[in-house]
């Protein structure tokens, strides 16, 4: 199973890391510090939410059916169904705790740590609040390409946003007892 999302995560790895050339090309342009003040938040929620929309947004053999049609020059042969309303609507994650219950609730910690560092008015509530936003609309997109809507995700991608506020939260204790701002000047220094 876990061969299943590193195989997953190196589909998707030619479009995070473009979606970072780009953002590091507009910071550029527009005369921004690249990797100082927001810069480094600002890149990294840019290559993380690429990857959850590349990831959620899509039917799940998308990015297979796409590379193997690049590389071969020849339809893979994968069919997309549309318009399924497969629907899941009775929680039971915990009966059965397993790898993919752990990934969802993983996916949205990333979003509950950088939402605040790039949205300074994602500091209070509003960050746990958009990443159950996030999660119900990205769960009812997946009604109509060939994938569910389960209840189960919904509830542990908003856990994993709410975590991951929680270590924005400690985060942003952490630096205040030692006299920085999150969000602030982040340098990469030795």
């Amino acid at each position: 199973m876990s061969q299943y999302y590193l195989g997953k995560l190196l589909e998707l790895l030619p479009v995070i890391l473009l979606s970072g050339g780009v953002c590091l090309f507009l910071r550029w342009r527009t005369g921004e510090a690249l990797f100082s003040g927001r810069g480094i938040p600002v890149l990294l929620f840019t290559c993380y939410m690429t990857g959850l929309i590349a990831l959620t947004a899509f039917p799940s053999n998308f990015w297979t059916h796409l590379w193997y049609t690049m590389r071969q020059r020849q339809p893979s042969g994968i069919e997309f169904r549309w318009f399924t309303f497969q629907y899941w609507l009775i929680p039971d994650f915990w009966q059965n705790f397993g790898l993919e219950n752990l990934g969802n609730l993983l996916l949205y910690l990333p979003f509950g740590f950088l939402l605040p560092l790039v949205w300074a008015r994602g500091r209070g509530w509003r960050t746990p609040a958009a990443g159950f936003a996030l999660s119900l609309c990205v769960e009812t997109l997946q009604l109509f390409i060939d994938r569910s809507f389960d209840i189960n995700d919904l509830i542990l991608n908003t856990v994993g946003g709410a975590a991951g506020w929680l270590l924005f939260l400690l985060f942003q204790w952490a630096l205040s007892s030692l006299g920085r701002k999150p969000g602030g000047n982040f340098r990469i220094s030795s």
